[in-house]
């Protein structure tokens, strides 16, 4: 099973980067999509060798860093997740094979937005679980700042917020807000 690991990775990656060697893009769509393929039924194989195993396959590359090593564990779990994700991986290079031919020569603008929503995205994705790795270490906010007010439920309903911001209205004087 670690050759087939080995080959799928390889497959993956010569995917990514063979179509770089070329420019045309009808062979640049043949090598992506055909490699993408070709790593899925890999993926799909080992993804069934990996649930008929009795054993998970663990593999460990060494590192230069002292104590540290890289390990990959397929166990019978990770392995119906290979199968499920190489599927779909080998249905939507087989189709996208025939779809991106469509769109061959073609330059949009928009995809350069795309990519800035993308890193915008990313980095709110971080910024987000670094905030509840926070809450999770320090416990709730109310610990360390006074709190006047809790709305319940996710998300609360608009009216709960009417009434706490009511409630509050009523609480301070005009000046305050």
């Amino acid at each position: 099973m670690t050759a087939l690991l080995t080959v799928l990775l390889a497959w993956y990656l010569l995917g990514g980067l063979l179509p770089l060697c070329t420019t045309r893009p009808h062979f640049q769509n043949l090598l992506a999509h055909g490699c993408a393929a070709a790593a899925g039924v890999v993926g799909i194989v080992l993804g069934v060798a990996g649930l008929l195993s009795t054993t998970p396959l663990t593999l460990s590359l060494a590192s230069n860093i002292p104590h540290l090593t890289f390990a990959i564990r397929l166990d019978p779990l990770a392995a119906f997740f290979v199968l499920t994700i190489s599927l779909v991986g080998l249905a939507a290079s087989i189709y996208a094979s025939g779809y991106v031919k469509e769109f061959s020569g073609l330059v949009s603008v928009g995809s350069m937005g795309s990519l800035l929503n993308g890193f915008f995205f990313l980095i709110l994705w971080e910024v987000m679980s670094l905030l509840s790795d926070a809450l999770v270490v320090t416990g709730p906010v109310d610990r360390h700042i006074p709190v006047d007010v809790r709305i319940s439920g996710c998300p609360p309903r608009p009216a709960e917020i009417l009434a706490v911001l009511k409630e509050l209205r009523k609480d301070r004087s005009a000046s305050d807000w």
